[in-house]
């Protein structure tokens, strides 16, 4: 009964008026910090209640919010990985809190603490000796101290990226390439490499970006599918556990990895000629990672058309049709599609567009037509109901 109530409110929080949410705020000030505290999947709900009350609401609320935020990230991995995948925009809103809630913990090692002080912007060299202990761990370096580690490939990216020198982050790029190469290890394991590489990209200079595109691209072109254990599967159908892999293939995480990392227009152009045949065959999470790397290359290396992209049968395509036509220049041929999108079928189709529509004079008729939707995450993405 209790996960319900949290995970009723969590779904409702953006709406709470003051009132509302300071009366939630105290309701909760021990639930879960107390005795018995332990209602699995209560603290991810009470995670995103907060961070909702934290974006919503201004003063004296957002900063108990954003303290009560940093205090579960700190005492439940559950919520920490909800805090730390969506709740970069409110831990930016109070990087003082954050810092004084989180500093300490990230000297001792904490990997959370460490990359929530990297979330919200504000200085964390006390995680320096973390991150050189997650290289270590990474370059096969064992030692007491990374004996226990815990981040996963990305999480050490990140925080190697942003607290290490380039020779440092070249080395884990090194590292992560030879991996990627490597058929004797898993396909997830090889993914994994993948993104941590993305995230490495944004520490890169062009230098760097040209010398690590040439693996992702090889891994978007399938040239480095054939993983071990690719094989491993259920026996049978009626098999009491299904073993479940996931998708073998390279080809998206490449991809995704490639567009970040391109930099010229002859490299957009063949990271678009890569995704267009995995548009027709995409399924689960490979969508995302197709629109993610389709988004990342710059709007004047777009050579898809809107109307394509808006006809889709994909939402996930269509909802990148939807940001492509609040962004770009638009002809007398795709002036209309913002209407068509605004009615597509799809809510991320629709709260992608709202999300990104101009707030301008040109799109007041398109923004009241978003207003008036039937899901209210699309009318409070139009409207950007956030009380400052």
């Amino acid at each position: 009964m209790r996960r319900a109530a949290f995970s009723t409110f969590a779904s409702l929080a953006d709406t709470a008026d003051t009132q509302q949410a300071q009366h939630f705020l105290d309701l909760t000030g021990v639930v879960l910090t107390g005795p018995g505290r332990r209602h699995r999947g209560a603290e991810q709900d009470y995670a995103q209640a907060l961070l909702r009350i934290a974006i919503r609401h201004t003063g004296l609320q957002r900063v108990e919010a954003v303290d009560r935020v940093c205090q579960v990230l700190l005492t439940d991995v559950f919520a920490a990985n909800v805090i730390l995948g969506r709740g970069e925009d409110a831990l930016r809103l109070q990087p003082s809190v954050v810092s004084e809630r989180c500093t300490a913990a990230a000297a001792s090692g904490n990997t959370e603490a460490a990359l929530a002080l990297i979330l919200a912007n504000t200085p964390a060299d006390n995680a320096r000796p973390l991150a050189q202990t997650l290289l270590d761990h990474s370059l096969g370096q064992q030692t007491e101290a990374n004996r226990n580690i815990d981040a996963s490939p990305s999480q050490a990216a990140l925080l190697i990226g942003c607290l290490l020198p380039m020779g440092d982050r070249e080395s884990l790029a090194d590292a992560l390439t030879l991996r990627i190469q490597s058929r004797h290890h898993t396909a997830q394991q090889r993914q994994e490499a993948l993104d941590a590489l993305n995230i490495l990209s944004g520490y890169f200079g062009p230098e760097q970006r040209a010398r690590y595109l040439d693996v992702a691209l090889e891994a978007a072109r399938g040239h480095l599918d054939d993983s071990t254990q690719d094989d491993v599967k259920s026996g049978h159908a009626y098999d009491h556990f299904q073993l479940d892999m996931g998708t073998a293939t390279l080809r998206y995480h490449g991809l995704s990895t490639a567009a970040h990392m391109a930099q010229t227009s002859s490299d957009g152009e063949e990271i678009i000629g890569i995704a267009l045949p995995l548009l027709a065959q995409p399924e689960g999470p490979a969508e995302s990672l197709i629109v993610e790397a389709l988004a990342q290359l710059p709007r004047s290396q777009h050579l898809l058309s809107l109307p394509v992209l808006a006809g889709h049968s994909s939402p996930w395509i269509r909802a990148l049709a939807a940001q492509l036509w609040c962004t770009t220049d638009r002809t007398a041929a795709t002036t209309h599609l913002g209407t068509h999108l605004a009615a597509d079928a799809s809510l991320r189709v629709r709260c992608t567009l709202a999300r990104e529509l101009p707030n301008d004079e040109e799109h007041a008729a398109l923004r009241d037509v978003l207003l008036h939707d039937c899901r209210r995450s699309v009318r409070t993405a139009a409207g950007n109901q956030r009380i400052d």
